[in-house]
């Protein structure tokens, strides 16, 4: 069985992406450590080819524990005859926390001959902000197919399905698309990173630019406090308000079993372990679920 490696940096949309591709169900979020172990499945286009998705990391130096994870696994997978090629996930609009990475991936890629396909993800939020990433110039500085794709909305997977059903390159040819990449250090590659970000990134970080918008009102002197106010009041209205029709339902609805089922116990003290311990002692903590699940909810 055909091989294919998924690589990509936390909060990528990697594992999205992976759902997308085999059909699965893997947990997604969006904060690092979701993805903290290697999973596997069967390409739904594709047959006889797996997929295999590794943990999020930020670079091939393993810092964390999933890190370790990742890297020590995608070295034992390089001299695996069966891998055919790789996919690097990037962030398209947040391209230089991605494109060190990515570069690390190609280096090693290119020294043990694997193909690398690069899919900037992600690039739908880019359209929403009038902002467009030139895939192929970049796939030209990268030595590298790079692929636009949004994995929230499916699109640009018929390219990605197109690629791995291409043969892949045998080892001389996937060293020479390299280059010179193949010899370079990580010192040079954070620089070169730096250097194509300047050049191919969104100007202006569109997440923070939304974060930023979003900060300017909740942490607004005059703004702020007025949202703070609200979202307290409904808060506590949810938890004291909206929770009593439903707390009084499940107090009369234990209420009425308990004046059925008591009367019925013969032993005096059953009867009372029965009416005290169970319908009241217990009955009270029930009485409170309502309420607790609704602030858990909120």
């Amino acid at each position: 069985m055909s091989k294919v490696l998924l690589m990509g940096s936390p909060n990528s949309g990697k594992s999205l992406l992976f759902n997308r591709l085999t059909g699965l169900h893997h947990k997604v979020a969006n904060f690092p450590g979701i993805t903290v172990d290697v999973s596997s499945g069967s390409v739904q286009a594709v047959p006889g080819m797996e997929l295999i998705d590794f943990p999020g990391t930020y670079s091939l130096q393993a810092i964390s524990a999933d890190e370790k994870v990742a890297v020590e696994y995608f070295e034992r997978s390089l001299l695996d005859p069966d891998v055919s090629q790789v996919l690097c996930v990037v962030d398209a609009t947040r391209l230089e926390k991605s494109l060190y990475f990515t570069l690390q991936v190609i280096r090693e890629c290119a020294r043990h001959g694997k193909l690398v396909t690069v899919l900037a993800n992600m690039i739908d939020v880019l359209d929403s902000h009038k902002l467009s990433l030139d895939t192929e110039a970049l796939g030209v500085a990268l030595r590298a197919r790079v692929l636009p794709v949004s994995a929230r909305l499916g699109k640009g997977l018929e390219a990605v399905m197109s690629a791995l059903k291409e043969a892949p390159l045998p080892h001389a040819s996937a060293a020479d698309a390299a280059g010179q990449q193949a010899y370079l250090s990580d010192e040079q590659l954070r620089a070169t990173a730096h250097k194509l970000a300047q050049r191919f990134g969104a100007k202006g970080d569109v997440l923070i630019r939304n974060q930023t918008r979003l900060d300017g009102i909740f942490l607004h002197s005059v703004t702020g406090g007025i949202a703070f106010f609200f979202i307290m009041y409904l808060l506590f209205q949810s938890i004291f308000t909206w929770a009593a029709p439903l707390m009084d339902a499940v107090e009369s609805v234990l209420g009425s079993i308990a004046d059925v089922v008591v009367p019925l116990i013969g032993n005096q003290t059953a009867r009372d372990f029965t009416a005290d311990a169970l319908f009241g002692g217990i009955g009270a903590f029930l009485v409170f679920v309502p309420q607790i699940f609704i602030l858990t909810f909120v």
